[in-house]
């Protein structure tokens, strides 16, 4: 009884724990999940944004806006979708993979997909 536990360390070797032993099928369902379910592509995002910046007499556009807002799109399109399936995943806890983290996944996933398409189609 004489240690005392620094809560925030704790969560995060919990959080290592879960992420080393779970990472593989986390890595496996998204990249699943997106091939199924993500209609659209990567140039599809960049081409409409592209075009509402040069409509709002944009000098550039900004990557991180881009990205944020697929990343809300992604959120808004499937997020319904992806709820209801991770619940039927026995290894998911949201305790130690937050919906952030998740979303951040999706959206690699989603990026991943369509560079292979690209360099399929070539």
């Amino acid at each position: 009884m004489n240690a005392v536990v620094n809560i925030e360390d704790f969560k995060k070797r919990q959080r290592k724990r879960y992420l080393k032993t779970h990472n593989a099928q986390i890595e496996r369902f998204i990249s699943r999940f997106i091939s199924k379910h993500a209609q659209s592509s990567i140039d599809d995002f960049v081409n409409q944004y592209q075009y509402v910046q040069r409509n709002n007499h944009q000098d550039s556009w900004d990557y991180l806006e881009l990205r944020d807002l697929i990343l809300e799109s992604l959120e808004k399109t499937l997020g319904s979708v992806l709820a209801s399936e991770l619940e039927k995943q026995s290894w998911y806890d949201e305790r130690w993979l937050s919906w952030e983290r998740l979303l951040e996944h999706c959206l690699t996933a989603f990026v991943e997909q369509n560079t292979q398409q690209e360099m399929l189609e070539k």
